[in-house]
């Protein structure tokens, strides 16, 4: 299992400290520490291959001029 930032959702592997059971980042309580959760880092999603683009319609000419 690996910290993960609450908000974010991004992996943590730096120092933490614990204020009421909740777990932060940093080595002390400043104002740049995030929340910290217990759990695996989230996957990497894979890559799609670009669908092609569509063609346009051909443009026809209407039958009323000569």
């Amino acid at each position: 299992m690996a910290w993960i930032i609450a908000n974010s959702g991004e992996a943590y592997d730096g120092p933490t400290h614990q204020i009421g059971g909740v777990t932060y980042t940093g080595a002390t309580r400043t104002a740049d520490s995030r929340r910290l959760i217990l759990g695996s880092a989230p996957e990497p999603k894979p890559v799609t291959k670009p669908k092609p683009k569509r063609k346009a319609a051909a443009k026809k000419k209407p039958v009323w001029i000569a």
